[in-house]
């Protein structure tokens, strides 16, 4: 099966079914897509009018600016704080799970020792 899906394959597969130019699954063969997928190209059309895919991307960052600058600063001020902690002390201004500070204590190049928190050394790891 293809995995192109173009706005224009969508559009002339999505024609062609309307023009009576076959079944699903003859349009579906045709143009080299799963029977299914050509369900959903329908569906969307349809419901929504859109020819174009879905957008794709996930969600922004819980930590950015100065909520960043600010994370960065409470580690800094208190090395052996939990994620937990950590959590709780930012709770009133992002809503988070503890893996997500996790990640950007991660970003930021902390990481977690016996003793607390600790920046990465890239040049002399540990």
């Amino acid at each position: 099966m293809s995995t192109i899906s173009s706005k224009d394959v969508r559009r002339r597969a999505i024609e062609a079914y309307r023009s009576g130019h076959g079944s699903q699954t003859h349009i579906a063969q045709t143009f080299g897509i799963s029977r299914r997928t050509f369900q959903l190209w329908l569906r969307d059309y349809h419901q929504e009018g859109r020819l174009e895919p879905h957008p794709r991307g996930h969600n922004p960052a819980k930590f950015s600016g100065t909520m960043l600058t600010a994370l960065d600063t409470h580690v800094e001020k208190h090395p052996d704080a939990t994620l937990v902690e950590i959590q709780t002390e930012f709770s009133d201004r992002v809503s988070c799970s503890d893996v997500t500070i996790h990640n950007t204590l991660q970003r930021l190049g902390w990481r977690y020792k016996k003793n607390g928190y600790e920046r990465v050394n890239k040049t002399d790891p540990t």
